[in-house]
């Protein structure tokens, strides 16, 4: 009795727990259980009560914070310096204000505005104390520049000083708020701080340590504190400096020292220091083009091509180094090392070298280019190539003197490089459609090329015989490189070199017509028009003979 009792009880309790459990689904309004499905069968459909997922909407501008707490106190607080400067002047012209008290005046006047941006930071107005910080810095070296430049209360050291203060000073604000602002700010003051202080001899050494210390030392914290603007900023306003440095006291080997000094910098940063890198990656390339424009403007052939050297061997190594790691910089040292190469051939190399090495140079790169997988590498080494063929160019537009010369070898390796090229693009038609109409593009350019090359070289070989010589060999040249085009076609079963080696042909016939008969004996016409027909007759022949086999 006792043991059915306490089943009992049990099945009582196990009901009371399910009716407790089909209540608390009830009002959570959760679905009824479904059956799995089969593999023969659809899965049911979702419960209405499934979420539902929908893309995000585009974030909208607030346009109001935008202009009321961003731009808004930064403008107005340009329109209350210039108030400023105005209401000083007025003051001044009406004799209120003495000199000392001007001087006063403006430093108070920049401790309030400090004040008061400390005052808007703690109640977490952030955009507005930047403002006002901003501000009080300027106005600090702005009174400082007029006690030393117009009323001469501090002399030039102690000037200079002051105005590193100020810089640190809005360095150091930069840095408790967060702001790039206020960073950018200092950048620009501590560049301006030379030229704000009177000199009567600017020292260019002295000038170049303090610009490459700035540098320097606002490169490192625009990476460390990962502020990108700040970071274009500085590069910026650094070469702005030199170059008005050097237009006020002339062109000095030291100052370009100085920048080539921060382009090492600009390395280490962009290619050792890791994190923040994109911004750094960009300015590099820039940053070395304009070094090597100071460099050759400043320093002899000889210096600027062992310059130009040591920076190959540099970014190379670096080159190495990313090859090995498989590290995305990789690109970036290979173009720095081709661009290296190309400022000293430009610089080393004489007019008759110049095209075949920017040509083989050019090449170089985009078969790096293409097995990296680098758009950027493909770029840089596109415009060298591109380069070296103008250069070829203008080379050969006078033709082939005689045929051992340099001329044989610019034709030699320009036509090898462009068939390299088409072979690389062969390989990525595929991937890209586009390629293929380029492709065949380049491949008439060949072609058309290959026909001005055997002209130009049968005028060399021929160049002490009469014209009627000259007139039937270049014809007779013209014919063979139709008829190898046809018997490729013919042999490979490829339509369109028959098809061009056809038109060939009758380019040919016109140019015989219409250009050598004029110019040649009547036997030369007996013997160009006799072996062209009797060439057209078996060329027609080998085609249908091997079409019919």
């Amino acid at each position: 009795m006792e043991d059915l009792s306490r089943i009992q009880r049990l099945e009582e309790r196990v009901a009371q727990l399910e009716q407790e459990i089909r209540s608390m689904k009830e009002g959570m309004h959760f679905p009824p259980p479904q059956a799995e499905p089969s593999v023969a069968t659809t899965p049911p459909e979702r419960s209405g009560t499934s979420p539902v997922y929908r893309p995000a909407a585009p974030k909208k501008i607030d346009w109001e914070h935008l202009i009321a707490k961003v731009w808004l106190p930064r403008i107005f607080m340009f329109v209350l310096l210039i108030g400023v400067v105005w209401g000083f002047k007025a003051a001044v012209d009406g004799g209120l204000l003495t000199e000392e008290l001007r001087c006063v005046i403006g430093f108070a006047a920049g401790g309030l505005l400090l004040f008061a941006g400390f005052r808007q930071q703690k109640k977490q107005r952030g955009l507005l104390a930047q403002v006002l910080m901003g501000g009080s810095v300027a106005l600090f070296m702005l009174t400082t520049f007029a006690a030393h430049y117009w009323y001469g209360f501090i002399n030039t050291p102690v000037s200079f000083f002051i105005h590193l203060v100020w810089v640190a000073l809005a360095l150091v604000l930069s840095y408790r708020s967060q702001s790039q602002f206020l960073a950018v700010f200092a950048v620009f003051a501590g560049v301006l701080t030379p030229f704000l202080v009177k000199s009567t001899s600017p020292s260019p050494i002295f000038f170049t340590i303090y610009e490459s210390l700035l540098f320097i030392a606002f490169l490192i914290y625009a990476s460390v504190r990962r502020m990108p603007v700040l970071f274009y900023t500085t590069f910026a306003l650094s070469h702005l400096a030199y170059i008005f440095f050097q237009l006020s006291v002339g062109f000095e080997e030291i100052t370009t020292l100085g920048i080539i000094v921060q382009q090492l910098v600009l390395t280490l940063l962009a290619f050792v220091y890791l994190p923040f890198s994109k911004p750094q990656l960009q300015v590099l390339l820039t940053g070395f083009g304009l070094s090597a424009l100071w460099s050759v403007g400043s320093y002899e052939p000889a210096n600027f091509s062992w310059i130009m050297l040591a920076s190959a061997a540099l970014y190379g190594g670096f080159a190495i180094w990313f090859k090995r790691k498989s590290d995305t910089k990789l690109p970036y040292a290979t173009s720095l090392t081709l661009y290296a190469l190309v400022f000293f051939c430009l610089k080393s190399a004489d007019g008759d070298t110049l095209p075949t090495l920017l040509l083989l140079e050019g090449f170089i790169g985009l078969v790096l280019g293409f097995y990296m997988k680098s758009s950027l590498q493909k770029l840089a080494s596109f415009v060298i190539y591109i380069g070296g063929g103008l250069a070829a160019y203008a080379q050969l537009i006078d033709g082939m003197d005689t045929v051992f010369s340099w001329n044989l070898l610019t034709w030699l390796v320009g036509l090898s490089t462009l068939y390299g090229l088409r072979t690389l693009l062969l390989k990525d038609t595929e991937k890209q459609s586009f390629l293929a109409d380029v492709t065949k593009v380049l491949s008439f350019g060949i072609g058309l090329l290959g026909l001005v090359f055997l002209t130009d070289l049968t005028l060399a070989v021929l160049a002490d015989f009469n014209s009627n010589v000259k007139y039937l060999s270049v014809s007779a040249v013209w014919v063979g490189y139709a008829a190898a085009f046809i018997a490729y076609g013919v042999i490979k079963d490829v339509k369109k070199f028959r098809l061009a080696g056809l038109a060939l042909l009758f380019l040919t016939l016109g140019k015989i017509v219409f250009f050598d008969l004029p110019s040649v004996s009547v036997l030369i016409r007996a013997v160009l028009f006799i072996g062209f027909g009797g060439i057209g007759i078996l060329i027609s022949r080998f085609i249908y003979s091997r079409k019919s086999s």
